[in-house]
This record gives C-alpha cells, structure tokens and sequence, in this order.
C-alpha cells in the first residue's frame, strides 16, 4: 500500500502541472511521504519515470534523431513534415528548440526523484539491521543522477576536451530536491567531475546483483560500466580499462547469434528477448512512435546496412530488408518496435574495453575483446580473427565494429562528437524537399541550445553559443 500510495503522489505531481509550471517550481519533494526505506526504495522502483516504459522512455531522443544510423524516406518524411518541429529536428534546425522541452525536462524530473531519495537518507539513521537497504538505495540514487547527468551532457553541453573543459559550460548539476536552490551552469569538467564522483560512490554501496529478472535497478555492474564510458570519453584510457574489466569480472556472458534460428532471424519479429543475458541495465530512450526515428518510418543508412558481410548474422538478428532494400531496424533490446533501448549491455562493454587496451598500445589484447564478441555474431566457422600490429589499424577496425554492433543505442551521437573532436572528419547529410542540410564536423549544433522557455524561467541558466 505505502508504494501505492507514493505511485499516486508522483502521477498527480507529473499530471497536475504544465511544462512551464514543472520548470519554474519542481514538483514539491514535502508532498512526498518519504520517511522510510521502503518508500526510498518505491520512488527509484518506479519504473516510467526512471528507466522508461514503452512508448514513454526517459532518455533524450535526440542522441538518436540527431545521428546518422538512419534517413527518413521521402514518402515517409511528407507524412509528418507538415508539422515544422519534426522539419527542423531532421534538418539540425536551431528552432527545433522553440516548443521541444522534453529532452531536458523529463532528464530533470527524474533526477529530482533521485535528489528526493537521497535528501530523504539524510533522515533515516544507517544501522545494522537496515544497512544493505541503506546502501543500496543510495548507491542506486546517486547512480541515477550521475547518469542522468551524462546522458543530458552529451546533449547540452560540447564534448569532453581537456583543453577546454574547465570554461567550456556543462549542465546545471542538481544536487537537492530543494526547489528554491539556485540554478546555474557548471564547467564540463566539474560536470564530469561529479558524475564520476558519484558513480564511484555507487559502485562501493551496489550489490553484485539485485536478484530480479529485469535489470531496471542498477547493481555494480552497471556502476563500474558507466564508470568505464564516462572515462572513456575523458580520455582516461587506463581507469576506463579498469573498470571495464571490474564490470566484465560480474557479468560477460553474450548472446551467440548462431543460436537464433534461421527462420527467426530472417523474420520480421524481434529476435532478440528482453531478458537476454547481456543487459546490464534496462532503460530506453523517449518515445519515437510515430516520429522521424521510429522503426516503421525510419530506415538504416544503406552504406551502413552494405557493411555487414552475409555471413554476419547482425546483418539479420538487426535488420529486415524488403524487395525494395528498405532496411528497417529490428535489433532492439528491449522486446518492441516503438522504441530504442537506451540501457548498458555486455557487447558495449567488450568494445569499450577494446578500445581502451589499443589506445593503450595493447594491441593484441584488445583485439581479443574484439574477436570475442565477433565470434558470438558471424556464422559459425566463417569470421576469420582480426590480426594486425598497427595501432591505426586496430583502432579502425574497432570502431568499425562499435558502429555496426550498437546501431541505434544513441552512442553515435557521442562517438560523432568525441572522434570528431580527434580529427575523423566526419559529416553527415540530409536531404529534404531536394534542399541538401550538412552538419559538419565540430559543428555547434552538436551541443543543443537549452529551450527558451526553461532559460526565460530561469535567467541565471547561460544559453549555448551559436
């Protein structure tokens, strides 16, 4: 009855006030009957608001609208350009921003909750009895936030880069459910700097593992894997590499794709099962039915699609491909087709781990990882290992292969930033209306502008530079 009646408390804060409302006062953390373990504990449980349910998940949609993993046809495209949002977000349009508030406040809503949980410990007195609980319910708050943090930083704020990143602006870090604190803008670096702060708290007081079917609570895993990302993209070759292997020391196992039968991969059913042994931790991106990235509109990039040799069995497990070699996306971790999953899974973290060992000068180590889970995806007996001594050479094939094996996860988007940033070059292009839209390397609209309203709402929140 307590989770009921806390479940009720949250859909009549979320439903009774208006986007604008929502921004200028949060939700009041005093209507919230948060005294005891237990409700601590159903407030991170609900699962709409903290990992995402079908057609209505948390994570910003724009680290997949905004990449190149797919294009909009054009017959498909006049379905919904007649509305000028979805013109403007296909095209990178800066007025995209105008009326799209989501990605930012669905992202704050969230980690409100976790402030809440963790504003609500400082209540409860730590004990012998209720110290697991006590642990885990702040080690999975502060993984929330930190990586609600992360993923609003690769939206709002410009890529990690040392030279920089002390007065480049990262995002407003809420840290209370306080709703009279102040708002303002951190640097990049003291961003990251939190976010790795409170993962490494989290990792400390996480559970090995949570003992549920679905991993919508995170455990150590999953702390010592968004540990390995976010250092992974500060350069931080060496801790990355440590925690990803402390993540692949709790959970390793890959799903062999020789397993799914021919007649399931060739399928236009999901062949991929929700509680497939390679996710770490479930959540999924905002809901894209019936927008630009939505399966049934969307396709793959076709010089994408191309790369995958026949017999990589991805190029079936993820794709179904009509007479007219339409390819639609159907590799999805999370059991449906309106969505993206948006969550940590093993194939990721191997590539991570990778990456890091040839960055490293590691180089046949690394290539290990990478033949490990290359193996789980060719047909048996036809993928011939990777082998070289060239660095260049191994990296390349890495990241060939990180783009092939995570379509549609939203990390293109952060790899586009990171490695253009290293000198890649790369550019991608639309068409719309036979009017040709490039976004090219380094670009600033590869850090979206804050809506206007949230900033008119709040002033003290500096705008990103155009």
């Amino acid at each position: 009855m307590k989770h009921i009646r806390i479940l009720l408390l949250l859909i009549y804060i979320l439903g009774g006030c208006s986007k604008a409302e929502f921004l200028s006062k949060e939700p009041d953390s005093s209507k919230l009957e948060l005294k005891t373990l237990d409700q601590l504990q159903a407030l991170l449980d609900y699962d709409l608001l903290m990992n995402g349910r079908e057609r209505t998940g948390i994570d910003p949609n724009y680290l997949l609208i905004g990449a190149d993993d797919y294009f909009m046809p054009e017959p498909n495209l006049t379905t919904i350009v007649s509305d000028p949002f979805f013109r403007n977000l296909y095209t990178w349009n800066d007025k995209m921003h105008d009326t799209e508030v989501d990605n930012w406040s669905r992202i704050y809503t969230a980690i409100f909750y976790a402030n809440a949980a963790l504003d609500g410990l400082d209540q409860i007195v730590k004990n012998n009895e209720n110290g697991r609980q006590y642990d885990f319910v702040k080690g999975a708050s502060l993984f929330f936030r930190a990586r609600f943090f992360f993923q609003l930083a690769q939206v709002f704020a410009p890529p990690y880069n040392s030279l920089t990143a002390e007065s480049d602006l990262g995002v407003v870090l809420r840290l209370k459910s306080d709703v009279n604190e102040k708002l303002k803008r951190s640097t990049v670096k003291e961003t990251y700097d939190k976010i790795i702060g409170d993962l490494k708290e989290a990792a400390v007081r996480l559970p090995v593992t949570t003992n549920l079917p679905y991993k919508t609570r995170p455990n150590k895993a999953a702390a010592y894997m968004m540990l390995a990302k976010v250092l992974l993209l500060t350069k931080d070759y060496q801790q990355s590499l440590k925690y990803a292997d402390s993540a692949l020391t709790i959970q390793n196992k890959l799903m062999d794709f020789n397993d799914f039968t021919s007649a399931t991969q060739t399928s236009t059913a999901l062949p991929i099962p929700v509680d497939n042994p390679e996710v770490i931790f479930f959540s999924m991106f905002m809901g894209t039915y019936n927008t630009i990235v939505s399966p049934s509109l969307a396709r793959i990039d076709s010089t994408l699609y191309k790369s995958y040799e026949l017999n990589d069995l991805r190029r079936n497990v993820f794709f179904t491909a009509n007479a007219a070699n339409d390819v639609t996306f159907k590799g999805n971790y999370i059991g449906y087709f309106d969505n993206y999953f948006s969550g940590l899974a093993v194939d990721e973290l191997y590539l991570i781990r990778a990456e890091n060992k040839v960055r490293l000068g590691l180089i046949s180590e690394g290539l290990q990882d990478l033949n490990t889970l290359m193996v789980k995806r060719w047909k048996v007996g036809s993928f011939v290992p990777f082998s070289t001594s060239d660095p260049s050479t191994a990296l390349a094939l890495i990241l060939t292969e990180r783009r092939k094996e995570l379509v549609q996860r939203g990390t293109r988007w952060t790899d586009l930033r990171r490695l253009n940033l290293e000198g890649y070059n790369i550019s991608i292009t639309r068409i719309l209306e036979n009017q040709t839209y490039t976004l090219k390397p380094n670009d600033k609209r590869y850090t979206s502008l804050i809506p206007p309203n949230v900033i008119s709402i709040n002033p003290s929140i500096i705008q990103n530079a155009r």
